[in-house]
């Protein structure tokens, strides 16, 4: 499955990225540019519910994207959670 990413908007002025199925390190760049550009607006939240697959390299990244202030992640499976403590910055 390749990866979808859906921005959504709220009228508090939260930005939510909605990311679905397999999250490769090919696909971190994109990621990355698209959290630096909305990182700008009040809150950012990185909704992870869909993820079906992540590779170290995708954990990495979400990890030191959580670290950075007003980014939250959301939405984390047991999976998911584990990949990221498990990741190293």
């Amino acid at each position: 499955m390749t990866l979808r990413i859906s921005q959504v908007d709220d009228e508090r002025g939260q930005t939510t990225l909605k990311i679905e199925g397999d999250f490769y390190s090919a696909d971190v760049q994109m990621l990355e540019n698209l959290c630096r550009d909305l990182q700008k607006k009040e809150t950012l939240v990185i909704d992870l519910t869909g993820i079906t697959f992540l590779d170290e390299k995708s954990a990495q990244v979400l990890r030191r994207l959580k670290s950075q202030p007003n980014i939250r992640l959301a939405g984390l499976r047991l999976f998911t959670e584990k990949m990221l403590e498990q990741a190293e910055d």
